[in-house]
C-alpha cells in the first residue's frame, strides 16, 4: 500500500489509475486498459504465462503492455553489486 500511496503522490494530475491487486487475478475488466505496466514482478511468480494472459484479458483491442523484468545471466558482479 504504501509503493500505491507514492504513486499516486507522484502521478497525481495525470490519467492514472493504480489500483493494488494479485497480477494473477487482475481487479480490472476485460479490454478496459489501454496499458498496463509490470515493472519488476514477473520474476516473482510461479506461473509468469498465466500472469501474462491476465494483462492480455484486460488490455483493449491494440492495447500496449510494458513488460520490465530480470533476465538470467552469469554475471556475477551484478549479482554482488546489486543482489
Amino acid at each position: 500500500q504504501a509503493m500505491l500511496n507514492e504513486a499516486r503522490r507522484t502521478l497525481e494530475g495525470t490519467q492514472t489509475g493504480l489500483r493494488l491487486g494479485y497480477l494473477e487475478h487482475l481487479p480490472v475488466a476485460d479490454d478496459s486498459v489501454d496499458c498496463a505496466v509490470a515493472f519488476m514482478v514477473f520474476h516473482h511468480l510461479a506461473e509468469p504465462r498465466s500472469a501474462l494472459a491476465e494483462v492480455a484479458r484486460v488490455l483493449r483491442p491494440g492495447g500496449r503492455c510494458v513488460l520490465v523484468d530480470l533476465a538470467k545471466h552469469d554475471r556475477e558482479f551484478m549479482r554482488d553489486r546489486f543482489g
